[in-house]
């Protein structure tokens, strides 16, 4: 068992165009050392459709695809083009709080080998109109990973995520 600090940026803007499809861009920074990356860039551009379901859930599935750019601690570069596919699960189970699922696949366009997935469960509990609480634990599985690192992670992550969303 390895403890370890991470930090992740992630922003990203969405346009919806009908009531169950939106268009998005997004970019990720987010620093791994113990899964071996010293820092990774992620840029991509996507659409989603969100399902018809009962009111409160809420299921999307997304498409997109990018480029990143990824320093290992090994001392390897790469850089590479991507194809992400997402399904996002929602529950609202009372006013202000929330459970989640995202489970995702991330696929190197240039290397077959080098694929990711993930699954992350989250409890986010909301706090003010623009600011919540999240609470999450995810599963990575790299399929090529650096070198003296291990295939999965579990990790455990408690966040303040802020909203410039208009609600």
């Amino acid at each position: 068992v390895i403890n370890a600090r991470s930090l992740s940026l992630l922003g990203r803007h969405g346009i919806r165009v009908t009531p169950r499809v939106e268009f998005f861009g997004e970019a990720l920074y987010p620093i791994e050392g113990f899964a071996g990356i010293d820092n990774r860039i992620r840029a991509t551009a996507g659409a989603a459709y969100s399902a018809a379901l009962p009111r409160r859930h809420t299921l999307t599935a997304e498409a997109s695809a990018g480029y990143t750019a990824e320093r290992r601690l090994d001392a390897t570069d790469r850089r590479f083009p991507t194809a992400t596919g997402t399904l996002r699960y929602r529950w609202f189970s009372v006013r202000g709080l929330e459970l989640t699922e995202d489970a995702g696949v991330i696929a190197d366009l240039g290397t077959v080998k080098n694929w990711r997935g993930t699954s992350a469960t989250a409890l986010v509990v909301t706090l003010t109109r623009r600011l919540s609480f999240k609470v999450s634990q995810a599963l990575e599985y790299r399929n090529d990973p650096v070198r003296g690192f291990g295939r999965t992670d579990l990790e455990t992550t408690a966040a303040l995520v802020v909203s410039l969303q208009r609600r």
